[in-house]
Formats: C-alpha cells, structure tokens, sequence
C-alpha cells in the first residue's frame, strides 16, 4: 500500500510527501507570477515560495492533526487551519517583500481550502 494510504489520520511520511509536492508547485506559480522583476526577485520569490509552501503544508497537515483531536466538527477544523496558515503566509510574504502578494497567494489559499477541509475531513 502507498505512502497516502497507510493509516487513516495521516502520519509524519504522508504530510512531508505532500509539502514537498506543494513547494515544487507552486515555487513555478510564483516565478511565473513574479518573472517581470528581474532575477533577484525571482530567485527571492522562488526562495521564499519554496519554503512558504513547504513550511506553510507541513505546518497546515500537523495542525490540521492537533486541531482535529480537540475539535469535532471537521468543517471548523479546515476552516481554522486554513485561516491560520494564510495568516501566516501573508505575513511571510509581506516581511519577504514578494511584490505581488495577493496574487502569488491566490492560487495557495485555494489550494489550501481544498487541501484543509478535505484533510480534516480525512482526519475527522
């Protein structure tokens, strides 16, 4: 059996699995948003990209696995999750100075709904 389907409730290997997934992503989505700033920001934003994504996933599964044993609801377990880590991530990205911040997040807090209340959901 695969990685993703070892045990209901997700475990380290899982999460880690997919946060190395969610950086290689979206470090292209943030190039690609960012290019016309010249390479210091793109190497910047590829940096900070690549470690907001992996931190920000890996963060959002362990935290999703905590709230999930204190919390009933599935749904107000993704929905907590994902405020914090957007939270998060925009405060990353603001202290970061990426120029385009709402949109490089875009496409990550919707991402990142899908990935909370569907983990919850698992969790729950």
């Amino acid at each position: 059996m695969g990685v993703l389907g070892k045990t209901k409730g997700g475990n380290v290997t899982e999460s880690t699995l997919i946060a190395a997934l969610a950086a290689i992503v979206f470090i292209a989505w943030g190039l690609y948003v960012n290019w016309e700033h010249g390479i210091a920001s793109r190497i910047q934003v590829a940096l900070t990209q690549g470690a907001i994504s992996f931190i920000a996933t890996l963060g959002s599964a362990e935290l999703l696995r905590k709230i999930s044993k204190s919390v009933k609801s599935w749904l107000w377990t993704g929905a907590l999750g994902w405020i914090v880590i957007n939270c998060l991530v925009f405060l990353a990205h603001w202290v970061f100075g990426t120029p385009e911040v709402i949109t490089t997040m875009i496409p990550g807090m919707l991402t990142g709904a899908a990935f909370c209340f569907t983990y919850a959901r698992r969790l729950g």
